[in-house]
């Protein structure tokens, strides 16, 4: 593993956050987003707080953190196999993005981020 990818999984699964149980299927992010854990080993990150590639990029803990959720139009996601590999370009293109050229995609409207779901868990 890369890192790269080292680094970025480090953001993804913050330190003292516990990792997400193969038993469960639902986790909330710290009020700002949840990942999901499909059958087929899959999982999606799909975040919406400040610092994620979405409309409160710009926005700071430190000024919502008295919030008791964050709200956006978009989000961004990360789609991981059950081995921690990235699966994101590959499920974007399958979705019908296109290339892209990042493990994460930003600024993704609802029903997007629906496309890449249903690719995620097939």
């Amino acid at each position: 593993m890369s890192e790269h990818d080292k680094a970025y999984i480090e953001k993804f699964q913050p330190k003292g956050e516990k990792k997400m149980s193969k038993e469960k299927g639902f986790c909330i992010t710290d009020g700002k987003g949840f990942h999901m854990a499909f059958k087929n080993g899959n999982e999606i990150s799909v975040q919406w707080g400040p610092g994620n590639y979405c409309d409160n990029r710009r926005s700071t803990f430190g000024k919502q953190r008295n919030v008791e959720f964050y709200e956006s139009d978009t989000a961004e996601i990360a789609v991981l196999n059950s081995k921690g590999e990235w699966l994101t370009r590959e499920i974007a293109k399958k979705a019908g993005f296109g290339k892209i050229n990042d493990d994460v995609m930003g600024y993704l409207s609802a029903d997007d981020v629906l496309r890449i779901m249903i690719e995620t868990a097939k």
